[in-house]
């Protein structure tokens, strides 16, 4: 599936709050609110899964701690999706295909690296 095809597809199943800018990028901001939020709470539990910002190798030997990660990756790819509904709607409204975003977006990250310019700060290095 392309994603032009899923944008499509997704979109059959915008309601008439939908049609509203504002809400679909609230609606985004919620959504990646949701997806941080299984990544900060096992931070704050001092879970070992994000020690030292990685997937420690000694927390998947062990079968309940493997477990609970196969569990919290079938959440986060869900809220992922939701995510990618979002950001399709709101191109969607914005006129434009997750094609045309992903290849804008490329497009900038390739003249960024042509010219040195992949770390730092602006929108505009």
């Amino acid at each position: 599936m392309t994603l032009n095809e899923y944008q499509e597809k997704a979109m059959r199943y915008c309601t008439q709050p939908c049609q509203n800018l504002a809400y679909m990028l609230t609606g985004l901001m919620a959504e990646v609110g949701e997806l941080a939020g299984h990544i900060q709470k096992p931070i704050r539990a001092d879970d070992a899964i994000f020690r030292d910002n990685q997937l420690s190798p000694k927390y998947l030997l062990d079968q309940e701690c493997l477990e609970n990660f196969v569990e919290m990756k079938e959440e986060l790819l869900l809220e992922l999706g939701d995510t990618l509904w979002m950001v399709a709607g709101f191109a969607y409204r914005l006129g434009a295909t997750l094609e045309d975003v992903a290849m804008g977006n490329l497009s900038k990250i390739d003249s960024r690296a042509e010219r040195g310019k992949i770390e730092g700060n602006g929108d505009h290095r």
